[in-house]
């Protein structure tokens, strides 16, 4: 019984990363860019450990350009700042409080896989090396093989959403399992 206990908690994590992946779909543009405290300094210890965690910070981009917000303290993963480790985050909402500063609530950390397959317009320079979403202000730097593989399953995904967006009856079970399935094992991968 030990086995379907393991296989139980894969497929949880599975299905959690692939949540994630469709909130980026569901929530895109509104996607930040996460700025970590710098580098891997060790745990604070004594009188430091006791004191709050620096503020994350974060970089979103709007019509008027890209600028800098925080998460709100109501926000969940404002509480769990100290342990992410994500470089980016979707969110639902951002506002500017009192004092003119831009908060978002409703944010979860993503994986910038998730970014690839569910963001934005993906746009390929090859000769750079780089895949970004749309006007390419988020964007990566991936080996050649990697990026013909995002770009091909981003075009498999693409075109069964358009598929079904045309003809919801229409039966495209079998390629759909294959392909879920597929982006699910991705995504586990690319945690």
């Amino acid at each position: 019984a030990r086995g379907g206990g393991g296989r139980q908690a894969a497929a949880a994590h599975e299905d959690a990363e692939l949540l994630k992946a469709l909130l980026v779909g569901a929530m895109w543009p509104r996607c930040a860019k996460v700025e970590l405290p710098s580098g891997g300094k060790p745990a604070r210890r004594g009188a430091d450990a006791d004191a709050p965690p620096p503020p994350v910070k974060l970089k979103i981009k709007d019509d008027t350009g890209v600028g800098s917000a925080s998460l709100h303290p109501s926000c969940v993963l404002a509480r769990q700042a100290a342990a992410l480790k994500a470089s980016y985050c979707v969110y639902g909402e951002a506002h500017k409080s009192g004092s003119g500063a831009v908060m978002l609530r409703e944010a979860t950390p993503v994986p910038p896989l998730s970014l690839l397959l569910f963001g934005g317009r993906l746009r390929h320079d090859a000769k750079a090396g780089m895949v970004g979403i749309d006007d390419g202000w988020v964007r990566f730097r991936l080996a050649p093989e990697a990026a013909e593989l995002i770009l091909a399953v981003r075009r498999m995904l693409d075109d069964l959403l358009s598929r079904k967006w045309e003809a919801p009856r229409s039966d495209t079970a079998a390629q759909e399992r294959m392909l879920l399935e597929g982006v699910r094992e991705l995504l586990a991968m690319g945690r």
